[in-house]
């Protein structure tokens, strides 16, 4: 059957992926991370950061590849090279490539190019600045203040963390969170023209606490605001109780 022949070809899938392993030792200085772009047409790259004492990586692909980490003082770029460009083009679009980073507690973190990029903190972290250039972002844990330049496209999703303040920088792309204590966006006020109702530049909260919004560096009520050129949309206001 159909069925079958999926199972069948996912578990020939699943036998051919290598899970390499090394030790970091020179990542424990870091305080910045930057990942390049993903140049692989096809293919889906996962960079997962885990905060940890023992810094090490995993990789966890199909693809004959490996991860090439450069230092710069206390900043790391990491990028993923295909050994073999043939086994990149037979399996790389149908299962994507998973890298594990562990080490210490960053600043700030850079995903370039069709990169989808997480961050996760067990410990109650002070700060943390991320830049997104058409890269998505997904944050866990517990932060005092979170910082977010997002360039040209992408999604970053902070529902799953506690962030007390928010700060974006939204040129382009989706920030997602939850309830957080104040709020400040910046969105371009000149931009392309736009097809539907929504511009392209789109931040959403639940609620914001303490009721204290900023957009462009002035102070506004806490409901959802709608420009040519970003929106503003907050799930608790009255705004979108009534017309939603």
């Amino acid at each position: 059957t159909m069925w079958y022949g999926t199972w069948q070809e996912g578990m020939r899938l699943y036998d051919l992926r290598n899970v390499s392993t090394a030790k970091l030792p020179a990542l424990a200085e870091a305080t910045s991370l930057v990942i390049k772009p993903n140049e692989w047409a096809h293919s889906e790259l996962r960079v997962e950061y885990i905060v940890s004492s023992n810094a090490r990586y995993e990789l966890d692909t199909v693809t004959d590849t490996k991860p090439r980490f450069t230092y710069d003082g206390d900043m790391v770029t990491v990028s993923l090279e295909p050994v073999d460009r043939a086994s990149r083009e037979s399996f790389a679009f149908i299962t994507p490539t998973i890298l594990r980073i562990y080490g210490p507690a960053l600043d700030r973190l850079e995903a370039q190019t069709n990169v989808n990029l997480s961050y996760y903190s067990e410990k109650p972290q002070t700060s943390l600045a991320i830049t997104l250039q058409s890269a998505g972002f997904e944050l866990r844990g517990t932060y005092d203040v979170i910082t977010i330049a997002q360039r040209e496209g992408g999604t970053a999703n902070l529902g799953g963390a506690t962030v007390k303040d928010l700060i974006i920088d939204n040129q382009g792309g989706l920030v997602e969170a939850g309830v957080v204590r104040t709020l400040n966006v910046t969105q371009p006020d000149a931009c392309p023209a736009t097809s539907g109702d929504e511009s392209n530049n789109m931040v959403r909260v639940q609620s914001i606490a303490s009721g204290k919004l900023f957009r462009n560096n002035e102070e506004q009520a806490v409901k959802t605001i709608r420009q040519d050129c970003g929106t503003v949309f907050i799930w608790s206001s009255e705004e979108f109780d009534e017309r939603y």
